[in-house]
């Protein structure tokens, strides 16, 4: 080659710069710095899944939700930590009155709701056990005549049909008598100012009457042998309704207390508390 375009060359080159020798298809020269050039974002041909609710995922969290739900008067199943139709139906219950969409899974969102909400309802206050109510006087017949003094019908001298009886303590009876004793329909009034009407057998406390305390307290449903027996409304002085079964003159059985503020509690009683599920 002759040298004029040995000159030539070598100066087209050296003018060109690295930036030539950068882009030719044999790479940069040797000892000339490359050029880093960022790379290029990943590309998927399909969109990232969203992220998947923070719901329960263990027995014992669907039992704690169903108990949470229990407490708000949402479920009324049992306790299974199994996400059955009742619960999740239950869950979406919940959901739509938060104003969510009822899913059927609760968010994190969701279950720190259910938690604070369910963990302000209060258990009833624990009712009094069998001693705290107006007793029936306790006698398993009671002929008059002795020690007292009576007024009305009799037969063969004895009180027998209408009459009024008042016995030396101050306690007094007005209504039927058979033989002797009180029996049907009739008002009995103890001294301390409580007052019974109702039916007596055998001059016991027995059907059905309505007790009313001059504490306040009022029983009004079925007897037995002088004891609340059966199904009645049993209303304490603060307003305190019950109604359901009593046994042997306690509160016992399955029945509702609704309290002065409009709370209700539906379920078991046993000597007189509540003992259902909160």
């Amino acid at each position: 080659m002759p040298p004029f375009l040995v000159l030539v060359l070598t100066l087209l080159v050296l003018a060109a710069g690295p930036a030539s020798a950068q882009n030719s298809p044999f790479g940069p020269a040797r000892g000339a710095p490359a050029r880093n050039h960022p790379a290029a974002p990943a590309t998927s041909a399909h969109p990232a899944a969203p992220a998947a609710p923070a719901g329960p995922s263990s027995p014992q969290d669907y039992s704690g939700i169903q108990n949470a739900l229990q407490r708000l008067g949402l479920y009324d199943g049992p306790l299974s930590g199994v996400p059955d139709t009742p619960t999740i139906d239950s869950i979406r219950a919940f959901q739509r009155s938060e104003g969510n969409r009822d899913t059927g899974t609760l968010t994190a969102a969701e279950l720190a709701s259910l938690g604070h909400l369910s963990a302000t309802v209060e258990k009833p206050p624990e009712m009094g056990t069998t001693d705290d109510l107006p007793q029936a006087p306790q006698f398993s017949s009671m002929p008059v005549g002795i020690g007292g003094s009576y007024t009305g019908d009799t037969m063969n001298g004895v009180p027998d049909g209408r009459g009024v009886w008042t016995d030396n303590r101050g306690n007094s009876y007005e209504g039927q008598f058979s033989n002797g004793q009180m029996e049907g329909y009739g008002s009995y009034t103890f001294a301390n100012g409580d007052r019974y009407e109702g039916e007596l057998v055998g001059g016991v406390f027995q059907g059905r009457g309505k007790l009313v305390a001059s504490t306040g307290h009022t029983y009004n449903g079925e007897w037995r042998e002088n004891r609340f027996h059966g199904r009645g409304v049993y209303v304490f002085p603060d307003h305190s309704r019950y109604e359901g079964t009593l046994q042997d003159g306690k509160i016992q059985g399955q029945g509702t207390l609704t309290l002065p503020d409009g709370r209700r509690f539906s379920g078991p009683f046993v000597n007189g508390r509540y003992v259902g599920t909160p």
